[in-house]
């Protein structure tokens, strides 16, 4: 690992201090969030993504939570009861979040979401209740198990809350057909921002609304594949920092998390590129097997399954050999390690 970042000996490695130094740069920089976005536009901006997953995850943090602010205490409304004929009018109630993000930009909708560690707390699988200290990851997966957005708020923040903000990003990198995600996310304004981006949701209702609505036989074999999310939550915590997060603060709990994606995006990107070469690597001691719909036969030719020609609709649209071009990355020779200073 060293050797591949460029210092051939161990004196010319950096410090610990310059790591974190470098580190907390990138993180103010929104480095690694430019360098995901730059990932998703470059190599799948222009293909068309089916359908997209949306989930949340717990992230657990090593930092103190803070306290829920007060609320304002609320003004007597006078007398119970019928209202004189003579009174004036109620004033209308306040829109509420999800209302509001509607007429907002993504930018705007972004910077009302709050970020401060506290308390969080939702129901497993199994219906029992966990809580945790520290944020929430919010994420849309597309088919393949490629992250192509994520937003980091407080763990007390519903769902729901920030499903237009992430739908506003995706579809500034993306173009997708389909919008999959669970009951938390059942709400008209998160179906109607969905109908404004051309997309066809497929959420299941949450049965305390009333009746329970069922999928249809196609809309229920989509659904089922909304495991993509979990997936990607479950491989970000197991092998990508997910679960031991030792930086402190949003900015930089949000940018080890980018690092993580950013990896993530690039394995399975390269796990849709078949080619002849990476087959013969899985080929067995004998006889032929059969890995991801192609025949690896006894001399050593692969061919795909049946005999017939590979057709184009096997291979990916993109192709990783492009250059990735991050906005305001200036690209140094390998081995220097510099951080700019800001005046």
């Amino acid at each position: 690992m060293r050797r591949l970042c460029g210092w051939e000996t161990l004196g010319k490695v950096p410090s610990e201090s310059t790591f974190s130094r470098a580190f907390d740069q990138f993180a103010r920089d929104g480095r690694p969030q430019a360098i995901h976005k730059a990932l998703i536009k470059t190599h799948y901006g222009e293909t068309l993504a089916g359908h997209i997953s949306r989930d949340a995850t717990a992230i657990h943090a090593r930092e103190k939570a803070e306290p829920k602010p007060k609320r304002p205490p609320e003004a007597k409304g006078g007398k119970r009861g019928r209202r004189r004929k003579d009174a004036p009018p109620a004033p209308p109630p306040e829109p509420k979040r999800l209302q509001q993000q509607l007429e907002r930009d993504p930018e705007a909708n972004l910077a009302d979401l709050p970020t401060v560690c506290d308390w969080g707390c939702k129901k497993n699988s199994q219906s029992k209740k966990e809580c945790w200290r520290g944020y929430k990851l919010h994420l849309d997966v597309i088919d393949g198990d490629i992250p192509v957005s994520a937003i980091l708020t407080s763990a007390s923040l519903h769902d729901s809350q920030v499903a237009i903000p992430l739908a506003q990003m995706s579809a500034e990198r993306i173009v997708n057909l389909y919008d999959r995600a669970d009951a938390a996310y059942d709400a008209r304004e998160i179906r109607e921002i969905s109908a404004r981006l051309g997309h066809v949701p497929i959420i299941d209702d949450n049965p305390g609304r009333g009746e329970k609505r069922e999928f249809s036989p196609a809309e229920a074999v989509r659904y089922r594949e909304r495991s993509a999310a979990e997936r990607v939550n479950a491989h970000l915590h197991e092998q990508h920092g997910g679960r031991h997060v030792r930086v402190r603060g949003p900015v930089k709990v949000a940018a080890h998390l980018a690092f993580g994606l950013v990896v993530i995006a690039a394995e399975q990107m390269l796990r849709m590129l078949v080619s002849p070469r990476a087959s013969l690597c899985c080929i067995g001691k004998a006889g032929s097997e059969r890995r991801e719909g192609r025949s690896v036969l006894k001399n050593g030719d692969s061919s795909p399954s049946g005999g017939q020609k590979p057709t184009r609709a096997q291979h990916p649209p993109f192709s990783l050999a492009e250059p990735l071009v991050v906005p305001g990355f200036k690209r140094e020779p390998r081995g220097v390690l510099q951080v700019p200073h800001k005046h």
